[in-house]
């Protein structure tokens, strides 16, 4: 599956399983997502940098670094110029 030229601000999906699902996203400035109570959240940055801000904080991303989000977190936005990988629960 070829996965480059994939637009900012879309997900698209790379493996999905009954156990899990894993979607590529091209972040190119502001981002807002949300976790959902079904399913944590893993997020992996596979290149670029950029940050990640919920509701009381903030962290910077890059390259290499992989965060787990809470079901609970709810809202959160990713910022900067990356491409993450996400895997959540179908």
């Amino acid at each position: 599956m070829k996965t480059q030229g994939t637009p900012a601000g879309q997900w698209l999906t790379i493996a999905s399983s009954p156990y899990f699902l894993v979607e590529k996203g091209v972040v190119a400035g502001p981002w807002a997502l949300s976790t959902t109570p079904e399913s944590f959240v893993i997020l992996v940055v596979a290149e670029g940098e950029g940050s990640l801000k919920w509701n009381d904080g903030e962290i910077a991303l890059r390259a290499g670094e992989c965060f787990l989000l809470p079901a609970t977190l709810g809202s959160y936005e990713l910022n900067g110029n990356m491409t993450v990988l996400r895997s959540t629960l179908p």
